[in-house]
């Protein structure tokens, strides 16, 4: 959407968080980055592709790796080819590079989940996919990763001590205080270094 409408209250409020994250990036490294939410659809994918265009659109080269391998959309809602993607490189043994994807956006590639795997949390854990994290972020300014919810599965937390900031997605008017409350209680045990928080699905006409 906001590739297609940059002058849009969407597109202004995406640029905004880009700023605020560059800027944060001036007094600590900010290379990999995940986004995440307390519970489902509460738009962090949403989150995660505008934030990705954006960053691409001032000229950065940006990889948006799909890090929910129990429920994978990315690649449907691109309509990008099967049989490849993350679990695929990790499962061969390939590199990395033979299985992201160009966007047909301008500095953005994708890394799609792949194969649905038995055991997300180990596959996340397993040293070989740090060495896979660490090649894109040797190859891209920014690397965000759309991670399941943190309150349904323990991946994100995993995923969370694996790089450089977090942001936890907020849906207005649906996300309880209570579920932001238990979200950063998790974040908080593992050390994950949250950056804040992103309010989504503002009404702009309520107060």
């Amino acid at each position: 959407y906001i590739a297609e409408h940059p002058r849009s209250s969407v597109a202004e409020a995406v640029r905004s968080l880009r700023t605020n994250i560059l800027f944060m990036g001036t007094t600590r490294k900010l290379s990999t980055l995940l986004i995440t939410s307390s519970n489902p659809a509460e738009g962090k994918s949403t989150v995660s592709m505008c934030l990705a265009i954006s960053m691409a659109s001032s000229g950065a080269r940006v990889l948006l790796i799909e890090g929910d391998l129990r429920r994978p959309r990315l690649g449907e809602s691109l309509a990008l080819p099967p049989n490849t993607g993350l679990t695929h490189s990790l499962a061969t043994g390939q590199p990395i590079d033979k299985h992201i994807q160009p966007t047909g956006i301008e500095n953005l590639d994708v890394l799609v989940a792949g194969a649905i795997p038995p055991n997300p949390s180990e596959l996340l854990h397993a040293e070989q996919f740090r060495d896979v994290l660490q090649s894109c972020e040797d190859a891209y300014d920014h690397v965000i990763v759309d991670s399941p919810p943190i309150l349904a599965v323990t991946d994100s937390l995993v995923l969370a001590n694996q790089v450089d900031g977090v942001l936890l997605v907020v849906r207005s008017g649906r996300t309880t205080r209570h579920a932001i409350g238990g979200a950063l209680r998790q974040l908080e045990s593992v050390n994950a270094p949250l950056m804040g928080t992103v309010l989504n699905f503002r009404d702009e006409r309520s107060g």
